[in-house]
């Protein structure tokens, strides 16, 4: 989802999983969702007469929490997975590296992106073309520097993202755009397994999300 949905999937944020487990009989529900950073403050998304800045809090860089993704699908991989680390992130690599066909629906989202993603210099090189237009559908996108996060990943293994090349590469962006993002929140961050919401309907046994999500409710 990094590399072909990146509206609604990535590396850098965080998520949830159902899992079942057909031998046990039961699930587990993984929360993977990003954390607050340690310097982060009640007020921070508010404007001087105390109301709520939404561009501050949607689009600058003291929105950013601390990415769970990895790390959570790294536990899910470890406790419940079948295959090697290597083998599950080869994939996206090599879509990243070799591209992917831009679909409809990627398209459409980066024409509604434009208006904010084309004032980042670094967002507006990978997914706009050198004249700011979108990529036409069925055209083809590289994304070489993920790619290259991707295949550090594949050499180094999840810890790099936390304590390593990556987490560094993070960081700095983070100190030059006076981020309050540090090395101890990516080392501190920890994703927590709960139990499903489990009721009936039907006739059927129901198993869904629970807080702190909102979808399962």
């Amino acid at each position: 989802l990094t590399v072909t949905l990146p509206r609604a999937g990535n590396i850098t944020g965080g998520g949830f999983m159902l899992v079942y487990l057909a031998k046990e009989n039961r699930s587990i529900f993984i929360d993977f969702r990003e954390k607050a950073p340690a310097l982060a403050t009640r007020d921070m998304f508010l404007d001087k007469d105390g109301n709520i800045d939404t561009n501050k809090a949607r689009f600058s860089i003291l929105s950013t929490g601390v990415p769970g993704t990895v790390y959570g699908l790294e536990l899910a991989r470890k406790k419940y997975g079948t295959m090697s680390y290597k083998e599950l992130v080869k994939p996206a690599y090599l879509l990243a590296k070799n591209g992917i066909k831009v679909t409809y629906d990627l398209h459409d989202s980066l024409l509604k992106a434009a208006p904010q993603l084309l004032k980042d210099k670094e967002a507006s090189t990978i997914f706009y073309k050198s004249n700011g237009k979108v990529y036409p559908i069925n055209s083809t996108l590289k994304q070489k520097k993920l790619a290259k996060t991707l295949k550090t990943l594949i050499q180094f293994g999840p810890k790099s993202f936390y304590t390593g090349r990556i987490a560094d590469k993070m960081i700095r962006f983070m100190e030059h755009n006076k981020g309050i993002m540090t090395h101890q929140d990516l080392k501190n961050y920890t994703a927590i397994e709960r139990d499903p919401i489990i009721t009936s309907f039907n006739g059927y046994m129901v198993y869904t999300a629970p807080p702190p999500s909102s979808g399962g409710l």
